[in-house]
Order: structure tokens, then sequence, then C-alpha cells
């Protein structure tokens, strides 16, 4: 049997009395476990099943490994670079332009060709790297990676606050 979200196991639900809890589920409600447990058995969905469904859609491996931990060391390298812009212009530049200015540093490079060809994308191409690092730092999504305590001012162990997190950003 493939394996389903509790989204699509609501979606599924069409005529059984439920459309209170999916609509409760749009709103961003808290459904209470017995209602929780009376849909689950009502759609004879066993205890195992619900559970390997939870642990699929809060997989850690989507906050640790290798790819975050690459993404995290250029989003590292650019506040420093912002940070360092700053410091040496006492304002903040246009975005892609620092960023053209990074991957074309020896210590971006050399961070480049630490990281197994399968996570970096390939062979180095400095224009295409430019291109991935804006559009990865731009989004939106990536937000929930700039935030205080993952980031620390260059040789140093001081933490980076929130306000200059947020201003290289």
């Amino acid at each position: 049997m493939p394996r389903r979200s509790l989204i699509d196991l609501f979606e599924e639900d069409k005529g059984k009395g439920f459309e209170n809890m999916r609509s409760d589920i749009g709103k961003g409600k808290t459904i209470s476990f017995e209602g929780l447990v009376k849909y689950l058995k009502d759609n004879k969905i066993t205890p195992t099943e619900a559970l390997r469904i939870i642990q699929k859609e809060r997989d850690t491996s989507k906050t640790s490994g290798p790819k975050i931990h690459w993404k995290l060391m250029r989003f590292q390298l650019y506040l420093w670079a912002r940070s360092d812009e700053e410091g040496r212009t006492k304002t903040l530049g246009k975005r892609i332009d620092t960023i053209r200015t990074l991957v074309r540093t020896q210590k971006y490079r050399k961070l480049f060709e630490n990281y197994p060809k399968t996570i970096t994308g390939g062979s180095f191409n400095h224009i295409k790297e430019a291109k991935k690092l804006a559009d990865l730092v731009s989004e939106p999504r990536q937000k929930k990676w700039f935030r205080k305590g993952l980031y620390v001012f260059e040789n140093t162990n001081t933490l980076m606050q929130q306000s200059h997190i947020d201003k290289y950003r």
C-alpha cells in the first residue's frame, strides 16, 4: 500500500463527516486527540502507519546533513562578506555585487572544492555559483536559516545578533 500523507487522507475522506476537521486544519486550528483517533479508526489507519506518516512529515534530514551544512556555510561566508563591506565602506552595496565578489574569493573556492560534487553541483563556475547563491539568499523560504545563534562574526566566537543578520541579508 503506498504511503499517504495525513492531508491526503483527510482529502480522501469526502462525505464521511470530517469536513469540519478539514476546515479546522486549513485554518491552523488545533484538533483534539480524540478527533484524530476517531479519524484514524474510521479510516482504518494503523498506529504504525500513522507514526510512519508523521515521521515522514517531520523528517529531520531536512534540518541536518551535508546539504544543509553546505548551505549554512555559504550563508556564513555571505554574512561575513556583507559585514566586511559595511566595515570598509560604512554602507552596504547591492547584494548581487557582494555575492559576485564573494564567489571569486579563494575562501569560497576552497569551501566549494571541499564538498562532494553531488552536493555542490559539479565543477566550479563563479557565474553559476553567484546566481545560485543570490537566488538562495533572496528566497523567502530561506528566512528560517537567517536567525540568531547560527552565525558568528569572522575570526571571533561572538554570535551575530538578529539585527545584524537582518541588515546584512
